[in-house]
């Protein structure tokens, strides 16, 4: 996801929410889509008045020193984190700008199960399932998996609970990026090699 979306999300859309943008999936853009639209769902860590001391990237400008020398990590910040939300947000270009148009919101609390729908397959789409089951279709699906180990990871340290993942590859739902080898390729090569396996099965039958 290109840094500078993240940005200017966080900046226009959930820096004013007092909500931190964790991450960004960007979705397939429906057939019925036009001009400019694009889909997208975020992340985001909402605040409320629990102070807490978490790691992460964002960059902190009046950052205090003796924090700094204390800790020694200029990547440590400090935000009011309780509730995560995942927000379905959708960007449209005009004449006058960009516009933002927030289509749903749900938190990751009330969220039950992650269907991804097929686990030995190259599938980007997915359920959710709150109250209701909302599928979606990722732009790829190695995106697909970077966006639940995502919610993965902000449900347990946050709720201190894990989501229920169904018809998901467990390999890909730990953390990948093995000496710098991208998730797409690991993707790719786990599936030539499934098919590889494949081929020498029903040579040998």
């Amino acid at each position: 996801m290109a840094a500078n979306l993240k940005i200017n999300l966080q900046d226009m859309v959930f820096r004013p929410k007092s909500e931190k943008l964790v991450h960004v999936l960007e979705l397939a853009k429906p057939c019925i889509a036009q001009g400019e639209e694009s889909p997208y769902l975020c992340v985001t860590a909402a605040s409320d008045e629990e102070l807490l001391w978490i790691y992460g990237t964002l960059e902190y400008p009046r950052f205090p020193e003796e924090l700094l020398l204390c800790f020694g990590s200029s990547d440590l910040f400090f935000t009011k984190k309780k509730d995560v939300k995942i927000t379905y947000l959708i960007t449209a270009e005009k004449i006058t700008g960009i516009c933002y148009n927030i289509n749903g919101v749900w938190l990751v609390k009330d969220l039950t199960v992650i269907d991804g729908k097929e686990a030995m397959q190259d599938n980007p789409r997915f359920d959710m399932h709150f109250e209701q089951v909302h599928t979606w279709e990722a732009f790829s699906t190695a995106a697909k998996y970077a966006f639940v180990r995502c919610v993965r990871e902000l449900s347990k340290t946050t709720y201190g609970r894990d989501v229920e993942f169904v018809n998901f590859d467990n390999d890909f739902l730990r953390e990948t990026g093995h000496f710098y080898i991208t998730e797409d390729i690991m993707l790719t090569l786990k599936l030539c090699l499934q098919g590889l396996n494949c081929a020498c099965f029903l040579g040998c039958v």
